[in-house]
């Protein structure tokens, strides 16, 4: 089979992070500061162009020293731009550059809505230093569709009720409830993690539901409990799985990473099509298909080469094997792709299966 190119094109610019947030993998990793050489990655990108970019998922990405440079590029490859920050880095060279791409979406990583919750979880990071960044941001990129990422967690739950409101006046479109998943053994991983407590999850989650309906808020929320069968029958109207949202406007979600990876594929035994539309290039060049299979390097060769190569397509001809480890393990395909579909009264919901199989 030959592919045109990915469609879906995630970015990794650096493995380090200003934070040591207390549910993140990156406070127990050994972080290298590696990065992608821009102008390899704008030779590499030779032939690509128009498809959508994930700048950020599991590292900062504007801790790259040539954040602006990395827009740039991804501006004249006419990339449709999705960022996910911490906000704490949005320098003037970055915001300058992010206004003159085209920038779809805009998602800030921000925990709680008070200064004692957020400082708690987002060690490292001022408050009040954090809301600026964000505040600049979001004007930046006042064209974009603007959600927070939220992660509901030990430290975080009493602050989630008024998150919407916090969020509505700011001029945020939306804020993504991400039940916190144990990614280590550490003691602040295993504390913050919500496993027996789904009660609250969903009682916390409702009273966000009901704060954005009946204030006629402008701002959509996303939860897995927005998707649970008495929750659509409850507030039939108001919800559009895993969204929630009043009838007074507002822009709606769009997560095109989600929509196509997520498309049934004639070839794949699951709703899954990632190694047929997406990839990703990691900090150190490597490109990877299905989250974590390396199949080249854009130091070696052009990423459509890499993406039509023998090993990308050894990938493809393994996949669609029912039963196969890479699909059966893949904690990218179930906490990120198919998040909406968690079901929270599974205690397996709330540890990853790197972890699972570790223990």
């Amino acid at each position: 089979m030959t592919l045109a190119s990915p469609e879906v094109l995630d970015i990794e610019p650096i493995h380090t992070c200003n934070l040591r947030c207390k549910m993140c993998h990156v406070s127990t990793e050994t972080l290298t500061n590696e990065r992608i050489d821009i102008d390899q990655l704008e030779r590499s990108l030779d032939g690509w162009e128009g498809g959508w970019a994930y700048v950020g998922s599991t590292h900062e990405p504007m801790a790259h020293p040539e954040f602006p440079k990395l827009i740039e590029v991804l501006a004249r490859k006419r990339a449709r731009i999705v960022l996910t920050t911490n906000a704490t880095l949005a320098k003037p060279a970055a915001l300058e550059a992010l206004r003159g791409a085209d920038v779809r979406r805009l998602y800030i990583s921000f925990d709680g809505v008070t200064p004692s919750v957020y400082e708690s979880v987002r060690r490292g990071a001022s408050f009040d230093k954090a809301l600026e960044g964000a505040m600049r941001l979001i004007d930046a990129c006042r064209d974009a569709i603007i959600a927070v990422n939220y992660t509901v967690m030990a430290s975080t739950l009493a602050d989630t009720r008024a998150a919407a409101a916090f969020w509505e006046a700011r001029g945020v479109h939306g804020v993504g409830f991400i039940v916190a998943v144990r990614r280590s053994n550490h003691p602040d991983a295993i504390s913050e993690v919500l496993a027996g407590r789904q009660a609250e999850v969903t009682s916390a989650m409702e009273d966000v539901a009901e704060d954005i309906i009946r204030n006629g808020r402008a701002i959509f929320a996303s939860s897995p409990v927005f998707s649970e069968s008495w929750f659509l029958e409850r507030y039939a109207g108001y919800c559009d799985p895993p969204v929630v949202f009043s009838h007074t406007g507002g822009k709606r979600p769009l997560n095109a990473r989600t929509e196509i990876l997520t498309a049934p594929h004639p070839e794949m035994p699951i709703a899954c099509s990632a190694p047929f539309r997406g990839a990703k290039i990691r900090y150190s060049g490597e490109v990877v298909v299905c989250d974590r299979v390396v199949i080249g390097n854009i130091h070696d060769a052009p990423l459509l080469e890499i993406w039509r190569s023998p090993a990308a397509e050894s990938v493809r001809a393994t996949v669609p094997r029912p039963g196969n480890e890479l699909c059966a393990s893949c904690d990218y395909y179930r906490f990120c792709l198919r998040a909406a579909s968690i079901n929270l009264k599974d205690e397996s919901a709330y540890t990853s299966e790197r972890v699972r199989r570790s223990a």
